[in-house]
Parts: structure tokens; C-alpha cells; sequence
């Protein structure tokens, strides 16, 4: 089973890191305290890493991506990730 975005995040703010990153080729990374810290997980393709960050965004922002008007690094308050269902409707993905 694939790890989602909401579970990265998830995992990010239950060890009080301050950033995730997504780099093609490269296992996730999180930051702690400054540090970086690889987590012991696959490296990530590029496809895996935008269809994960394409879930999350408007068809706006994946047309600003798509056309390299905007890069894709994304910044969420840790405030919105502790809260799945804020994130969820941040992102415009609300159930019901």
C-alpha cells in the first residue's frame, strides 16, 4: 500500500518536525530541531511525489505547476496538519 500525503504529514507533526520534504530519487526527509532527518522509507519517483501533492491542490494550482508558473513547494501551517478533516478542507477535498 502506497503512503499517502496525509500520512507523511501525519508522521511529520507526531515528531514535532517543522518541514517534510519530497525530493525525487530521495527517501522522504523530515526536520527536526534544524536538522535534517532521512526516514528509512523508499526513495520517491517524481510521478509518486505529484500525484501526491496534485491530490491535495485546486485544478488551478496543478495548471500553475504543470506550466511552471509556480513551483510545486507547498506550506501548511503545522496548526491545519494536526487536524485531518482541516487539512481535508483546506485542500477542497471535504467529504459530504
Amino acid at each position: 500500500m502506497a503512503v499517502e500525503l496525509e500520512d507523511w504529514l501525519e508522521f511529520t507533526v507526531e515528531n514535532n518536525a517543522s518541514d517534510l520534504h519530497l525530493s525525487s530519487g530521495l527517501p522522504p526527509m523530515i526536520r527536526i530541531d534544524g536538522e535534517m532527518r532521512r526516514l528509512s522509507a523508499a526513495a520517491l519517483s517524481s510521478s509518486q511525489i505529484l500525484k501526491m501533492i496534485y491530490g491535495i491542490m485546486n485544478d488551478s494550482l496543478i495548471n500553475l505547476v504543470k506550466r511552471k508558473v509556480i513551483d510545486s513547494n507547498i506550506a501548511l501551517p503545522l496548526t491545519l496538519m494536526r487536524d485531518k478533516d482541516m487539512l481535508r478542507r483546506v485542500s477542497g477535498q471535504s467529504k459530504g
